[in-house]
């Protein structure tokens, strides 16, 4: 087994390469497209969107720059999500205790002033702190909630993004072509390479 070169790049790319063994995973697509963004969305955005420990914001300047600028712009026409129309919609919702169906979930589509910050800060967090739900069997829908808390650090809402399992396929092959298109050059490479 070869070691990662970096972590931002690299280890994603390999993600994005298991997310193709899809079709193979009959029955089980959500449950593999959930675990690889849980590795592959979250790692390379974490590392390459705050102060990370490991410092590759620093490292990796311009692939950190290159994320900024795509964080900033609109969801719906992104390298992300390339169409203007969407399956993707939200809502927010005092609470999600018990099962979605008792929530009153009211989801509307995505607006045009949506940004990919927006919605990337939403999965993520759904993601970091187990806030994922499903709706329908087979699963039709993929529900990701975010907490919004008070100054006394006590959830007053959530912000929920539902979409479809095959949209937010879709989108993870986006995140990972934007992932493998980056420049991350050779020599950062290989000099964190000779400090492992």
């Amino acid at each position: 087994m070869t070691a990662y070169s970096n972590w931002v790049q690299d280890f994603p790319t390999r993600c994005g390469d298991l997310l193709d063994m899809a079709k193979q995973c009959r029955n089980r697509e959500v449950t593999l497209s959930l675990v690889v963004a849980a590795a592959g969305f979250v790692i390379p955005f974490e590392r390459l969107n705050s102060e990370h420990p490991a410092g590759d914001e620093q490292r990796y300047p311009e692939c950190a720059r290159q994320l900024s600028v795509l964080l900033s712009g609109k969801f719906l026409g992104s390298i992300l999500h390339p169409q203007p129309e969407t399956v993707w919609a939200y809502d927010n919702l005092k609470t999600i205790e018990g099962d979605p169906d008792g929530w009153g979930l009211q989801a509307k589509p995505l607006t045009p002033g949506k940004t990919v910050g927006g919605v990337l800060r939403v999965i993520r967090n759904a993601m970091a702190h187990g806030n994922l739900f499903t709706r329908g069997n087979p699963i039709e829908t993929i529900l990701f909630a975010s907490a919004h808390r008070n100054d006394a650090k006590e959830i007053v809402a959530f912000s929920v993004i539902s979409v479809t399992p095959e949209a937010f396929l879709l989108f993870l092959r986006n995140w990972f072509e934007f992932i493998k298109q980056q420049d991350v050059s050779q020599f950062d490479v290989w000099s964190l390479v000779g400090a492992t």
